[in-house]
C-alpha cells in the first residue's frame, strides 16, 4: 500500500497572499473556519464575511484552521508519532476504555499505522498532483492510509471519532463534560494545535475581534476548544460565534448563561454580514449591542436574542474574497471552489426538512454566478466547482448552463437537485455540455405513499425518466434515498430497495440514510399525522437527542438495521466494492468525472489488494 519513494514534483498552483495586521488603533477581526471539515476546497463562510468586512473599511485575517489542522499538524509524522505512543500506552495500560473489537483492530493495524505515519508527506503528495491522483494504483492506497491514520488518531482519543469531514463523541452531555474536554490534551485532539496557533500567530496579531464560524456539528467541539482558550490567554479579544449549525442549537444558546460566560462573548444567527460589521464598529466606537440583529449576548446577568432582520440581498454583496487562500495546500491536484446560487429552498415543502415552509428564497441572476466562475478562473486557475444550494429549480439550471456555453467556459460542477419532470432531455444535455458532471439527487424513496407523506413532489416515474435522461447525457446519478420514514413498512422500504437494484444501470452511486426526526420540520410539529405516539427527549445543553416510537410502519432501529444490511450488500459486487466506493469523497469521484467521464470511470480498473475499506458503522 506504501510506496517507498515520495514524489518530489512540485505543485503548480497559484500562490494566494496573507493579510498583514491592521494599523495601530484599528480594529482587526480574525475570521477562523475551524475543524471539521474537508481539506479539499475552501469553505465560503469565511471569504463570504471578509469580502463584505473589507469593503465597510475593516481589516481582516481569514485564516482556514480546518486546512492547517489536518494538513500542518494532524496528518504530520510528529503528531502521528505521538499519537501512536499515547494509544501504546493506552492499549497497555488501560485496554478496557477501548471496547473489544477495537483493541483487536489496533493491535492488528498498529504495525501499518507506524508505516503509514513515516510515509505520511508522500501520502498527501499522492493527492496533490495530478500524475499521482489521477492513478488509481496510487491514490486508493494513499486514501486508504490516510484514513487509517485518522482512524488510528480517533482510538488514541477514543471515544473521538475522527475523519475529513465527520468528528462525533460520546461522552460529551454536560457543561461540565465540554469544560474537562477542552482542557485535556489527552482526549482533545484540537488543544494543542489550538495552542500554536495563538501563541505563534493571534497574540502577534492581537485581534479586536475573533469571529469563529460553526456550519457542522462536526465543528463544534473544535470550536468551543478555541473560544475557552481564546477567553482563558487573550481577555481583551471579543470572541462571536456564528455559522449554520446555531440556527439548530439558538434554544441552548439563549438558555445557557455558561456558554457566555467561559466561551463566547456573543453569537450571531442567520446571516452574518450586517451583524458582524455592525459589532466591529461597536468595538470601534463603542455603542450598545441592542441594535444588532440577531446577536445573542449576556445583558441584565442572562443571554438576550436581539430580533433579527432580513439580510442583504444576494445580488447586492460582493463576491466572496478568495485572495488569501493557499489553494497549494488543499488536498487535491488543482484549485477546487465552492459556488453559492441562492439562499433558502425553491420548494420549502419536504416535511422531514429543516427548511419546511421556507418564506423568503433569494437567487443569484445566472449571469453573476457565470461571472464569479469566470473570475475565479482568470485568478486562481479553478474550473472545478461544488454547488451546496439545497435545491434549483430545472429553469434556473438551463439559464446558468446556457450563459457558460455563451462564454464559452470550461467547467466542472457538482450540484445537488430534485428529480422533477422538469429535468428534460433537452435540459440534462445541455447541463452536461456546460459542465455538469454529478448530480446529487434527492430521491428518497421509491414508494408513491412515503413519497406523498414527505411532499417531495416528485412521482416514481418522474424519477425513473430522469435518472435515464440523466445518464444518457453523460451525467453521474448518486442516489440519496431514506429508510424508515414514520408509517413505512418493511415492505413499502424493500420497494425502495428494489427500485435501486434495479435502476443500477442508471444509478451510478447512492446513499441510504435512516430516518432522523429533527425539530423545526414538519414532521415534529405535526406528530399524529405520521402516526408518531411518543417523542421522547434526552436534553443537554448543547443538543436534544430525540427518540419516537410509532403506531405504524418499521421502528427507528429496524429502519437503521435495515439501512446498514442494504448497503453492505447493494455494495458488493461479483468484484468486490465499486471504484467510487473507495474515493471515498464525492469531490474526488468528480475530479475523475471531469478527467474521464462517467462511463470510464465506473468501469476503472484498480488494484484491490490491500483495501481494507473505512471503519464506518462503529459508534463510540
Amino acid at each position: 500500500m506504501i510506496e517507498q519513494t515520495p514524489n518530489s514534483l512540485q505543485s503548480s498552483f497559484p500562490r494566494g497572499h496573507r493579510t498583514s495586521p491592521a494599523s495601530k488603533g484599528k480594529p482587526l477581526a480574525i475570521l477562523v473556519f475551524p475543524p471539521v471539515w474537508l481539506p479539499i476546497v475552501p469553505h465560503l463562510a469565511v471569504p463570504v464575511l471578509t469580502a463584505y468586512l473589507r469593503e465597510k473599511g475593516f481589516e481582516v485575517v481569514p485564516v482556514d484552521a480546518n486546512l492547517e489542522f489536518f494538513t500542518e499538524y494532524l496528518l504530520t509524522k510528529k503528531t502521528l508519532d505521538q499519537l501512536l505512543d499515547q494509544l501504546s500506552f493506552r492499549l497497555s495500560q488501560d485496554p478496557q476504555s477501548l471496547p473489544e473489537e477495537l483493541r483487536g483492530r489496533a493491535m492488528k493495524r498498529f504495525g501499518l499505522w507506524e508505516q503509514a505515519a513515516h510515509r505520511v508527506e508522500y501520502l498527501k503528495a499522492v493527492l496533490r498532483l495530478e500524475e499521482s491522483f489521477f492513478n488509481p494504483d496510487k491514490v486508493l492506497p494513499a486514501i486508504e492510509d490516510l484514513y487509517q491514520l485518522m482512524e488510528m488518531a480517533s482510538l488514541s482519543g477514543w471515544p473521538g471519532r475522527i475523519s475529513f469531514n465527520y468528528y462525533r463523541r460520546g461522552d460529551i452531555w454536560s457543561r461540565e463534560d465540554l469544560a474537562q474536554l477542552c482542557t485535556n490534551p489527552l482526549r482533545n485532539v484540537f488543544l494543542p494545535f489550538w495552542k500554536d496557533l495563538m501563541n505563534q500567530r493571534f497574540k502577534k496579531i492581537k485581534p479586536s475581534l475573533v469571529g469563529i464560524s460553526i456550519s457542522s456539528v462536526h465543528q463544534f467541539i473544535a470550536a468551543m476548544t478555541l473560544a475557552r482558550l481564546l477567553r482563558e490567554e487573550m481577555p481583551e479579544t471579543h470572541v462571536v460565534v456564528g455559522g449554520k449549525h446555531l440556527l439548530r442549537i439558538q434554544e441552548k444558546l439563549t438558555q445557557h448563561s455558561f456558554f457566555f460566560q467561559d466561551y463566547f462573548h456573543s453569537a450571531v444567527l442567520h446571516e452574518g454580514e450586517e451583524p458582524l460589521a455592525m459589532l466591529m464598529g461597536h468595538l470601534e466606537s463603542g455603542g450598545g449591542l441592542d441594535s444588532i440583529p440577531g446577536l445573542v449576548y449576556m445583558a441584565n446577568n442572562r443571554p438576550r436574542l436581539n430580533p433579527p432582520k432580513p439580510p442583504p440581498a444576494l445580488g447586492e454583496l460582493p463576491p466572496p474574497d478568495f485572495s488569501d487562500v493557499q489553494w497549494q495546500d488543499y488536498l487535491v491536484p488543482r484549485p477546487y471552489a465552492p459556488l453559492r446560487m441562492s439562499r433558502g429552498c425553491y420548494w420549502g415543502k419536504c416535511t422531514f426538512c429543516i427548511r419546511y415552509g421556507t418564506e423568503r428564497v433569494d437567487f443569484l441572476e445566472p449571469h453573476q454566478v457565470v461571472g464569479e466562475m469566470e473570475r475565479l478562473g482568470e485568478l486562481y486557475g479553478v474550473r472545478d466547482f461544488t454547488v451546496n444550494d439545497d435545491c434549483m429549480p430545472p429553469e434556473y439550471w438551463e439559464e446558468l448552463c446556457q450563459e457558460i456555453l455563451r462564454r464559452e467556459l470550461k467547467v466542472s460542477m457538482l450540484i445537488w437537485a430534485k428529480p422533477v419532470a422538469g429535468f428534460t432531455a433537452k435540459r440534462l444535455k445541455k447541463m452536461a455540455q456546460a459542465g455538469v458532471r454529478q448530480i446529487r439527487w434527492g430521491v428518497e424513496s421509491a414508494h408513491p405513499r412515503v413519497l406523498r407523506l414527505m411532499r417531495k413532489g416528485t412521482t416514481v416515474s418522474h424519477m425513473r425518466e430522469v435518472l435515464e435522461r440523466s445518464r444518457h447525457a453523460g451525467i453521474w446519478n448518486h442516489a440519496c434515498f431514506i429508510l424508515g420514514f414514520p408509517t413505512e413498512t418493511r415492505e413499502e422500504a424493500e420497494t425502495t430497495l428494489d427500485f435501486l437494484r434495479s435502476h443500477r444501470d442508471r444509478i451510478h452511486s447512492f446513499i441510504l440514510y435512516p430516518f432522523v426526526l429533527y425539530e423545526n420540520t414538519h414532521v415534529f410539529a405535526n406528530p399524529r399525522e405520521f402516526s408518531i405516539e411518543e417523542v421522547t427527549r434526552k436534553a443537554t445543553p448543547f443538543f436534544d437527542l430525540l427518540e419516537y416510537r410509532t403506531e405504524a410502519g418499521m421502528a427507528p432501529r429496524e429502519a437503521a438495521a435495515l439501512a446498514r444490511k442494504a448497503k453492505e450488500t447493494l455494495l458488493e459486487g461479483p468484484e468486490g466494492k465499486p471504484f467510487w466506493y473507495y474515493l471515498k469523497l464525492r469531490e474526488y469521484l468528480q475530479l475523475y468525472l471531469e478527467r474521464f467521464g462517467a462511463g470510464r470511470t465506473e468501469a476503472m480498473s484498480f488494484d484491490r489488494r490491500g483495501l481494507e475499506g473505512s471503519w464506518e458503522g462503529l459508534e463510540p
